[in-house]
């Protein structure tokens, strides 16, 4: 240390210092550690248990190896009465190691006479007693050499445990959860999820799955090709396969531009995909639009109003067929977002969807109102409701969980098994129309929310542009009964009783529909 401070040894190292688990080293009531020397006691300026064990080892260390290689000499007892005290004078020039056999003179005569005269002393004395061993503090060894040795290799293994934890770079758990709150301000919760998922199953087909972790560093391309193989082996789809190593893909690139992944400025990921870009896009299986006669089945009446028990059920079909919504757009709809435009059209403001060019307001069109949607909106802003289906919960990032099972259900119940055919179909159904209809690309995009090529502004949907796209959806016609399918006010007393909300709490089934009409169903 630059600066010493000694002090007298206290009379009683109880009452200021305590030992430590190092020899000669104390620390003192005010956490300050302090070496002992022989009459005094040396500050070493520090109260970095750190800092003062490996101190202690290095001077220890050094203080045993002078111990072992100094003169040996001191074995003989000086105050042995049979034998006289050996003259330092004539014997001062030759050296004696006896625990090593080593012996040594200046080569003189004189020198070799005083050797042997001092060998022939120290073969006559009898061995001497054992110096009592001065006590240790607990867990301590008598061994002192040996304890220092194992300490300095103890902190060695942690210098290179800490090394190689620097190496690895931040801890992975670490990097995802960064990167996870990074991509929820750019995607949707549904599209985090699905992220957050593949990185669960990459960490755990690794060993690093929670409580598990492993630096970011120590994933080398090797690692990514063997989980690459695992998905394979699993007889894991292609596309499945590339959509999993997608997201590391992108993860990586984070974790490299943010600089928390060192171990190369190249992409583990890089190179490793099944399939390319262009073959993704030729397997991915495009949606067909319904047939007329899926439709006609569909919107039986008789079949639909026993299937639609649920007011999610009934209207979200019915609003896609004649708007090209997404299901997660239908069943999102606010009471608010069901506006009276100046120039008095009715429309559907989307404020939030999949994409920014779904952003939107859809006119409502002339089959709409007649087939009772403004009716049901009324409805529900009469019973306090801020959401058109209240008694859906927000599930993984959506209220269209149970209208996705229920409808799938229906087509399969009418065996339209064809796996391009689903809710979706309804939107290809409108675009395909909206085509044959002669509307333009700018009008298609600004109702159904496609993004153009050029992305200019055709996604805005101005309330201006309202009556131009009202004539254009009251164009679209199906071959459905829509007198049939007009809404009778069913779902009136469901609203009102807001029976749901005490069953969520209560914990009882399912809330019926048309609480308030003689015929109770159940809103499944």
């Amino acid at each position: 240390m630059a600066r010493q401070h000694l002090q007298p040894n206290p009379q009683s190292c109880g009452a200021s210092y305590t030992r430590t688990g190092f020899p000669r080293l104390y620390v003192s009531r005010h956490g300050v550690y302090y070496w002992r020397e022989r009459n005094r006691w040396r500050s070493l300026h520090t109260k970095d248990p750190r800092a003062a064990h490996l101190f202690a080892m290095e001077r220890n260390l050094y203080l045993a190896r002078q111990r072992q290689n100094r003169d040996r000499m001191s074995i003989v007892d000086p105050n042995y009465p049979k034998f006289p005290r050996p003259n330092p004078d004539d014997h001062q020039r030759f050296e004696i190691d006896l625990r090593r056999g080593i012996y040594k003179t200046n080569g003189t005569p004189e020198d070799a006479q005083a050797l042997r005269e001092t060998l022939e002393i120290i073969q006559q004395m009898p061995p001497p007693a054992p110096e009592p061993a001065a006590p240790l503090p607990p867990g301590i060894a008598a061994d002192e050499e040996a304890i220092l040795r194992a300490a300095i290799d103890e902190a060695m293994n942690e210098s290179q445990r800490s090394e190689e934890v620097a190496q690895g770079g931040p801890m992975l758990s670490d990097v995802v959860d960064m990167w996870l709150t990074e991509r929820a301000l750019k995607n949707k919760p549904r599209t985090v999820n699905a992220k957050r998922l593949h990185l669960e199953d990459f960490r755990r087909r690794i060993g690093a799955a929670e409580p598990n972790d492993v630096g970011i560093n120590t994933l080398r391309k090797s690692v990514l090709v063997s989980y690459k193989a695992a998905l394979l082996a699993e007889g894991q789809t292609g596309k499945t396969a590339d959509n999993k190593l997608l997201t590391l893909h992108d993860f990586f690139k984070y974790a490299i531009n943010n600089g928390h992944y060192t171990a190369s400025d190249v992409n583990p990921v890089a190179g490793l995909f099944v399939l390319t870009k262009r073959e993704r896009l030729a397997k991915a299986e495009s949606y067909e639009p319904f047939t007329p006669d899926d439709l006609r089945a569909v919107f039986e009446p008789a079949g639909f109003k026993t299937w639609a028990s649920a007011p999610d059920l009934w209207f979200p079909p019915l609003v896609a067929l004649f708007s090209g919504m997404r299901i997660s757009e239908a069943t999102a709809i606010a009471t608010a977002d069901v506006k009276l435009a100046e120039n008095g059209v009715h429309y559907i403001s989307i404020p939030d969807s999949k994409t920014a060019a779904g952003i939107r307001n859809v006119p409502v069109c002339d089959a709409l109102i007649s087939l009772g949607f403004l009716r049901y909106v009324e409805e529900v802003r009469s019973a306090g409701h801020d959401r058109l289906y209240p008694h859906r919960p927000f599930v993984n990032g959506t209220y269209s969980k149970r209208l996705s099972e229920k409808f799938r259900e229906r087509l399969d119940a009418l065996t339209i098994t064809d796996p391009r055919k689903s809710f979706h179909s309804f939107r290809v159904n409108v675009i395909t129309a909206l085509a044959n209809l002669g509307a333009n690309t700018a009008q298609t995009f600004k109702i159904t929310g496609h993004k153009d090529r050029d992305d200019a502004g055709t996604h805005l949907g101005y309330v201006r542009d309202l009556p131009d796209l009202k004539a254009v959806v009251d164009g679209l016609a199906w071959p459905i009964n829509l007198d049939a399918l007009a809404y009778d006010g069913r779902f009136a007393g469901f609203l009102t009783a807001r029976r749901w909300e005490r069953e969520r709490r209560g914990g009882s089934r399912t809330p019926k529909a048309g609480a308030g009409r003689k015929t109770a169903g159940k809103a499944q």
